[in-house]
């Protein structure tokens, strides 16, 4: 944008001093682009009351609540933190056990894997002998067989 006959500094006029079309002039400091408002005069002083009332109302507040409206407000303040830090140390508490308990859950789950892996080499196992036994079984019977013949009726 280029400047217009406001943006330019008058002969004796400061550089870095702007007028705007409200009265106030901005300050624009060397290699800033953004001018910030120097208010003089009335646009000052209503800058300032509009600053100091409410901070003169909001200290002369605090007169007209009763005292122990305030002590009351106090004690809930107070009150307030403490159950809020014991919230904190709950929280917290919790937080340690949802970690102990995934963490056995891990240690289970692997637990139970590595039963399954024995529990299916037993039943390999298992399933061995009783085709061992039935093999003995069956040889017992030819035996038995041999026997009866032999020895005659």
């Amino acid at each position: 944008m280029p400047p217009g006959p406001g943006d330019l500094p008058g002969p004796g006029e400061d550089p870095g001093l702007k007028s705007a079309a409200d009265g106030t002039r901005r300050v624009v400091p060397k290699g800033v682009g953004t001018p910030m408002l120097d208010r003089s005069g009335p646009a000052r002083a209503a800058a300032v009351l509009a600053w100091a009332l409410p901070l003169a109302c909001g200290a002369s507040g605090c007169a007209f609540v009763p005292k122990s409206r305030v002590d009351e407000a106090h004690k809930l303040v107070q009150s307030l933190r403490a159950e809020n830090a014991q919230m904190k140390d709950v929280a917290l508490s919790l937080k340690v056990q949802n970690q102990d308990l995934t963490q056995r859950a891990v240690d289970d789950a692997r637990a139970i894997r590595a039963l399954e892996v024995a529990n299916g080499q037993y039943e390999r196992s298992i399933q061995g002998y009783q085709d061992e036994r039935e093999q003995l079984r069956e040889a017992f019977q030819d035996v038995k067989g041999q026997v009866r013949t032999a020895t005659g009726p």
